[in-house]
């Protein structure tokens, strides 16, 4: 375990050192609303992701592509109020801001209000490298030229409800990627995201790496408004006592 402590602190270190680097994705959430004979109605909604990185900061936008297609923000359809259907869409131009410093090993975070999409929530909280523990898997394949490995991450140890399946490229070290993913083990090129009546299907669009990006893409003007929540830091799992002591030397 302390090896791979020592070897995720170089990752995190040496990952792009002294330059910034930028993706995007394209990302389809397919999602299943419920209909009034206890029915399901599928359709999927696109987006476009944008990740940033410089030194230590990383911040990833999500930003919608069917704000002209639902203009009341609803999807909805039948007229017969036994297979009616509804479902409220988010209308901001930005949907989801997640921010990571490891330098300060800050996380700040927005998300839609689970009570009102109108309104959102904005979180912060300290946060340990290497809290998600991927299962990587000897699978590889090339994708968009880029060889690329297997990763997943379970909700439970017995491995049953699988919540993310990425593919990702070992050879570019970016450590943080689209809807709060971190620890990753390089840039994420495909992944798929399973909740509860949504998934989302993930595509690296495009990526380079440059000399600088502008300072006030990793702190957008929403942040200088927001109220900040501040939640319980995000820990590294200790299996035991003895553990505590590697993870002080880390």
């Amino acid at each position: 375990m302390k090896i791979f402590l020592l070897f995720l602190f170089l990752l995190y270190s040496f990952s792009f050192l002294g330059q910034s680097f930028q993706a995007e994705y394209n990302i389809i959430q397919t999602i299943d609303i419920p209909k009034k004979d206890n029915k399901v109605f599928t359709t999927t909604l696109t987006y476009e992701g944008h990740l940033f990185k410089t030194g230590g900061k990383h911040i990833f936008y999500l930003r919608p592509l069917y704000l002209t297609a639902y203009p009341k923000g609803v999807i909805s359809g039948s007229d017969d109020p036994k297979t009616f259907f509804s479902y409220s869409l988010v209308m901001d131009s930005i949907q989801q801001i997640s921010y990571n410093d490891t330098d300060s090993l800050i996380f700040r975070m927005s998300v839609e209000n689970i009570i009102s999409s109108v309104t959102r929530d904005y979180y912060v909280r300290k946060f340990e490298l290497g809290v998600h523990e991927w299962d990587l898997l000897n699978e590889k394949k090339i994708i968009k030229g880029l060889e690329c490995q297997r990763g997943k991450i379970y909700r439970d140890k017995d491995k049953t409800e699988l919540v993310w399946d990425i593919w990702f490229c070992p050879d570019i070290s970016i450590n943080f990627g689209p809807f709060y993913t971190r620890d990753l083990p390089g840039l994420i090129v495909e992944a798929q995201f399973f909740g509860n009546r949504n998934t989302y299907l993930c595509e690296l669009l495009s990526y380079n790496s440059s000399d600088k990006i502008d300072t006030d893409v990793f702190w957008p003007a929403v942040f200088s408004r927001a109220k900040f929540e501040e939640l319980p830091p995000l820990k590294r799992k200790i299996s035991n006592p003895q553990e505590s002591k590697k993870i002080k030397n880390y």
